[in-house]
C-alpha cells in the first residue's frame, strides 16, 4: 500500500504526469484528473518487451511483462519475420526491433505500440542487412551500431539512426572505429555509448574501446 500527500506529480521537465503501478491510494481536496486518449499514447514505462530468438528454431514471438509486478511473460504478438540476434530500442510509447538473421542477415525494422497488443508493423530497413549489432536510443532517435554483414564475420563500422515516431529507413549517423560486432550499448537522453565487441575483419579478438555519440 502506498500513500501520496503532495500537490503535483510530473516528469522531470514538467510537461506530463508520472505513471503509478501497484495498489496506490490518493487523498486531496481538489480532485484528480485521470489520463485520457488512446492507451498507446499514455506512456509505456510500466511494460517490458522482448522478441525473436531461437529455441531450437527461429522465433517470431514477442512477449511482454508488467515491470511493476512479478510473474511470467505474456504473449504480445508476432514480429513480421522470425529471426535471431535482434536488437531493440524505442521511446515511452513505441518499441523497435532492428535487424537480425532469418537465417541470412536482414536490415528489417519492426515497431510496436507498447501499450497495445497484437504484434508488430514494418517500420523500414537499415542501410545494410546485418545482425549481431546493438542499439540504443534518445527520446526521439533510435540508433543501431555495427553488426556483421551477410559475408560471415565481416563486421561493419556503420551507425544508422531512425526517428522513432516516423516510419522510414535508417539514415547514416557516422562510423565506429574499428569495425566490430557483438558489442554492448547504453544511452541517456543525450548520449549513446557503444563498447566492446569482436574485431572484424581479421582474427576474432575482443575489443575494449568505448565509443561515445551525441544522440
Amino acid at each position: 500500500m502506498s500513500e501520496f500527500r503532495i500537490d503535483k506529480i510530473t516528469n522531470r521537465v514538467g510537461d506530463a504526469g508520472t505513471q503509478i503501478t501497484g495498489i496506490t491510494t490518493f487523498s486531496g481536496t481538489s480532485g484528480m484528473i485521470m489520463p485520457g486518449g488512446p492507451p498507446e499514447y499514455r506512456g509505456g514505462r510500466g511494460r517490458g518487451l522482448f522478441g525473436g530468438g531461437y529455441n531450437p528454431t527461429l522465433s517470431n514471438v514477442i512477449n511482454y511483462v508488467e515491470i511493476g509486478t512479478l510473474g511470467n511473460a505474456t504473449d504480445f504478438g508476432d514480429l513480421s519475420a522470425a529471426r535471431k540476434f535482434v536488437s531493440s530500442s524505442g521511446d515511452s510509447t513505441r518499441g523497435l526491433f532492428m535487424a537480425g538473421e532469418t537465417p541470412s542477415q536482414v536490415g528489417l525494422i519492426d515497431y510496436v505500440d507498447i501499450q497495445s497488443k497484437g504484434g508488430s508493423n514494418v517500420f523500414g530497413n537499415l542501410s545494410k542487412d546485418r545482425a549481431f549489432g546493438v542499439a540504443c536510443n534518445s527520446p526521439t532517435r533510435g540508433v543501431y551500431f555495427s553488426g556483421y554483414l551477410p559475408n560471415p564475420y565481416a563486421g561493419t563500422r556503420e551507425i544508422d539512426y531512425v526517428i522513432i515516431k516516423t516510419e522510414g529507413n535508417g539514415t547514416a549517423f557516422g562510423d565506429l572505429v574499428p569495425p566490430r560486432y557483438g558489442a554492448g550499448a547504453g544511452s541517456s537522453a543525450t548520449r549513446g555509448i557503444c563498447g566492446g565487441g569482436a574485431l572484424s575483419p581479421g582474427p576474432v579478438a575482443n575489443m575494449k574501446n568505448i565509443v561515445l555519440v551525441i544522440l
